[in-house]
């Protein structure tokens, strides 16, 4: 048996799958992160959950990989593969970047799983040397691209999402001087991803913009997920709905971005948890028109498509197709 794991800042999606069909999954569930203590506690609970036992894994984590080792973003977890085996008792574990999961999961969902927000430029098959990108706000928010090699995509992991973020207007200016005085520094991610969303709620609030009912204000200040709250009070909260389509518009700047530093004829791939939870949003003429709006370089986003991945297990997907070979 065969353990695949998507590791997430907020929640976990675990799977167990035999070895010679590992797009069939025999047993799985998804857990809230931050309710273990680490990464072998949370497995071992799945595992005697299951009542099944694994002899290889493939854990998608947060964060770099670095020869086996990997410190998880937005969680407190140091994972080193070789412990994790041995406290298991499995054969084998694999850590790989939570992207590169992604972007491995991409090409087994079915077509219905993804939706075209830019058709682009489409090709039918993939060329030697195209370029995908992959974009995926969750907690946090992750970043990968892929070269075509002729016969499949490589993935090569990123951390854009720790990139400087730059302020595109004045609004944008106020909101990095609200962030920077708070944090001492503002990445992507601070206006990019679940956290994004919250952070964009508190400049909203402390600048007193959009009409709130206080006592909502004191649920998402007192939530233990903010962003949740915020995101199902889109339809009654003005000020809600304003932080939910500045995180959009941020997320169609970085789309913006990543086609001109990347040239993705292969396409942009919108992943993570929170684009399906976006996608009324998404599927707007103020996402394409900024995402169309570069001032230089537009026929290049012209050509370059936009889709949405709306099945959240492709990440999951990426590690149980991911079988280690040894001890098989």
């Amino acid at each position: 048996m065969h353990l695949g794991a998507d590791i997430g800042g907020t929640k976990t999606n675990l799977a167990l799958v035999e070895a010679h069909a590992p797009q069939e999954l025999v047993f799985e569930d998804h857990v809230s992160s931050r309710a273990f203590p680490d990464l072998v506690t949370m497995v071992r609970a799945f595992l005697n959950m299951s009542g099944l036992t694994a002899r290889t894994a493939c854990l998608a984590v947060p964060g770099p990989v670095f020869r086996g080792r990997a410190e998880l973003t937005n969680l407190n977890w140091i994972c080193v593969e070789k412990e994790i085996a041995q406290a298991l008792g499995l054969q084998s574990v694999r850590l790989i970047n939570d992207l590169v999961a992604t972007a491995l999961g991409i090409d087994l969902l079915p077509v219905s799983d993804v939706v075209t927000l830019h058709a682009g430029k489409t090709v039918n098959e993939p060329e030697l040397g195209q370029v995908r990108a992959v974009i995926a706000p969750g907690t946090g928010l992750g970043e990968a691209f892929c070269v075509h090699n002729g016969d499949s995509w490589l993935v090569r992991p990123g951390e854009g999402g720790h990139a400087a973020w730059a302020p595109r207007n004045l609004d944008d200016a106020d909101l990095w001087n609200f962030l920077f005085e708070r944090d001492g520094y503002v990445d992507v991610e601070s206006v990019c991803s679940g956290t994004g969303v919250y952070n964009l709620w508190q400049w909203l609030s402390a600048r007193q913009r959009g009409d709130e009912d206080p006592s909502l204000s004191e649920a998402i200040r007192a939530a233990a997920d903010p962003t949740r709250v915020i995101m199902d009070a889109v339809d009654t909260s003005e000020r809600c709905r304003l932080a939910v389509l500045a995180v959009v518009d941020h997320l169609a700047n970085e789309a913006c971005d990543v086609a001109v530093r990347l040239l993705p004829t292969g396409g942009i791939y919108l992943a993570g948890g929170l684009p399906p939870r976006l996608l009324p949003f998404l599927r707007s003429e103020r996402f394409e028109r900024r995402y169309l709006g570069h001032p230089t370089l537009g026929h290049v986003h012209h050509s370059v498509p936009v889709r949405v991945v709306i099945n959240p297990k492709a990440a999951l997907l990426g590690t149980v197709a991911n079988v280690p070979r040894a001890g098989l």
